[in-house]
């Protein structure tokens, strides 16, 4: 039994660590479309108020397809998490350790929960591409 115990125990190192991995990949993604969309609108502004606009059209449609794969690039990751957090879960149930992960459990949560990584993952990409609306508008 104390042999079972211990396996049960690396097996959820193994998916703490494979969940730790797979959410900063998920932060660096979100970091990077940021980092994108803001150089981006810097080159759009200066297309704006230099060249009046000439050439805008095509940063904006690189800045909508960028948005798009900004969200499908971390709905995909936002599902490896998932699979990782419930193999978590399945293990330490079978261990008699669920207490210690009720955090992870799916549901309503606002801080670190649903709520911010729906804000992340969707809604962000979505403003991104109204800002870009906004800016093909000021020409």
């Amino acid at each position: 039994m104390k042999n079972q115990n211990l396996k049960a125990i690396d097996k959820i190192r193994i998916c703490l660590q494979g969940l730790t991995m797979e959410n900063s990949l998920l932060q660096s993604y979100r970091i990077l479309f940021m980092a994108i969309e803001a150089a981006l609108f810097a080159l759009g502004f200066v297309l704006l108020q230099i060249y009046q606009g000439k050439g805008l059209w095509w940063i904006a449609i690189f800045g909508w397809l960028v948005a798009i794969l900004w969200g499908i690039m971390c709905h995909f990751k936002a599902k490896d998490i998932d699979r990782w957090r419930n193999r978590l879960l399945k293990v330490a149930g079978k261990v008699g350790l669920s207490e210690w992960f009720e955090y992870l459990r799916p549901g309503f949560k606002f801080a670190g929960g649903r709520i911010i990584r729906w804000v992340f993952n969707y809604l962000m990409p979505l403003l991104v591409i109204g800002l870009w609306v906004f800016l093909l508008k000021l020409i």
